[in-house]
C-alpha cells in the first residue's frame, strides 16, 4: 500500500480569482448517485428502476448470511460513484455487527463528543478523496472556505513535519517497504494533529465521513483510545473492510498501486489528480470490480495489513506551488 504522505506541490498556473472557485463549487451536484445503488435483502425490483443489471452477494458475520444487491445503470460511471453505496454498504455491516456486539453482552462506547480516535491516522482511496473534495466544493461558500482552511493548515504541518529518514528502533535509512502500517500510524500520531473536520468534539463532516471512521468501532472506554493510552481498546471485528475494499477496488480499474491518502492532504492531492477524477467504465464493469473485491478479500484466510509502504516521492514540475496556490484562493 502507498500511503501517500508528500505529494507534489506544483500545479500549472492558475488565475486566483472566484471563476476558480465558481467552477469548483458547482462541479458536483449528485445526480449520478443513482448510477449503482445497494439494496439489501430482496428488495431489488428490477421493474421499479432504470437499471439494467444487478449482482447478488453475500456477506457472513458470526455465522449469519447478510444479503445484498448492487445494481447498476446503463450510463458510465466514476470512480467517486461507488462511494454512496459502498458508505450504504459499510453502514449495513456496521449496524450487524453492532447487533451482534450486543448479542454477545458487549456495547459499542462510541458517541457524540467521544472523540479521541480523531487525531488518528486517517486513510482515504481515490475515489473516497474525488467524492469528498466534490461535496466539500458543492457546500455553502462559508462553510466551504472554513473546510479548506482547515484542510490547507493540516496539509502544511504535515509537509513541514514529514516522516524521519530513520524511526526510532529502525534499521533502514529511509521509510520504505519495510516500515509497518504501525510505523506511519505512531508517525502520525505523534504529531497531535486534529481532524479538519473536528469541531467541539464532533464531527462536522458526519454523513459524509470516511469510510475507515465509520468502520472504527469499540466496546472499551474512551480513555483506552486516546494515543497516549498504556492500556489498547477492543475493536469490533468487521466480516470485511469496505474502506479497503474500495482501494482495492480503485487501484483495479485505475491500474494503480494501492495508494491511502492521508485525509488532510486529500483535497490538495484530489486537485492535483482532477484528470483522473473524470475518467468512467460502464456501471456493470465498476459494479463487478467492486463486488469480487470483496468475495475476494473475504476468501482469503489471512488478511493482515500490508508492510509494503514505500513514500511516494513528489515529481519535479514547474508551475505554481500548489499550497501556495491553495491559500491564495481559500
Amino acid at each position: 500500500m502507498l500511503f501517500i504522505i508528500e505529494i507534489a506541490i506544483n500545479l500549472s498556473p492558475r488565475r486566483a480569482d472566484n471563476g476558480y472557485m465558481e467552477r469548483c463549487s458547482t462541479k458536483f451536484d449528485g445526480s449520478n448517485d443513482s448510477i449503482i445503488a445497494l439494496h439489501k435483502g430482496s428488495t431489488f425490483d428490477s421493474n421499479a428502476t432504470d437499471h439494467k443489471g444487478c449482482i447478488d452477494f453475500e456477506i457472513e458475520l458470526d455465522g449469519k448470511p447478510l444479503n445484498f444487491t448492487l445494481s447498476y445503470g446503463d450510463r458510465q460511471a466514476k470512480l467517486s460513484d461507488l462511494v454512496p453505496a459502498a458508505r450504504q454498504l459499510c453502514t449495513e455491516i456496521i449496524n450487524a455487527a453492532t447487533q451482534n456486539e450486543s448479542d454477545h453482552g458487549r456495547q459499542v462506547t462510541c458517541g457524540k463528543g467521544c472523540a479521541s480516535c480523531c487525531s488518528y491516522l486517517v486513510s482515504l482511496s481515490s475515489a473516497e478523496a474525488f467524492r469528498i473534495k466534490d461535496e466539500i466544493f458543492a457546500m455553502p461558500v462559508q462553510k466551504r472556505q472554513s473546510f479548506m482552511r482547515s484542510m490547507i493548515n493540516g496539509a502544511k504541518y504535515i509537509l513541514d513535519h514529514t516522516m524521519p529518514e530513520k524511526l526510532p528502533g529502525e534499521k533502514n535509512d529511509r521509510i520504505s517497504e519495510e516500515n509497518s502500517t504501525d510505523d506511519i500510524s505512531a508517525w502520525y500520531g505523534n504529531l497531535n494533529l486534529t481532524c479538519p473536520f473536528l469541531t467541539n468534539k464532533s464531527c462536522d463532516i458526519y454523513d459524509i465521513r470516511p469510510l475507515v471512521c465509520r468502520e472504527h468501532l469499540v466496546t472499551t472506554e474512551a480513555p483506552a483510545c486516546k494515543y497516549t493510552a498504556p492500556s489498547i481498546p477492543r475493536v469490533v471485528e468487521m466480516p470485511v473492510s469496505i474502506a479497503s475494499v474500495l482501494m482495492q477496488t480503485s487501484d483495479k480499474l485505475d491500474n494503480t498501486l494501492q495508494e491511502a491518502i492521508i485525509l488532510p492532504l486529500a483535497m490538495l492531492w484530489a486537485e492535483e489528480n482532477i484528470e483522473r477524477s473524470k475518467r468512467t467504465w460502464p456501471g456493470e464493469t465498476i459494479t463487478r470490480a467492486f463486488v469480487e473485491t470483496i468475495l475476494e478479500t473475504i476468501s482469503l484466510e489471512n488478511r493482515e495489513a500490508a508492510n509494503s509502504l514505500p513514500i511516494i516521492e513528489p515529481p519535479q514540475s514547474s508551475g505554481q506551488p500548489l499550497l501556495e496556490h491553495a491559500e491564495n484562493n481559500y
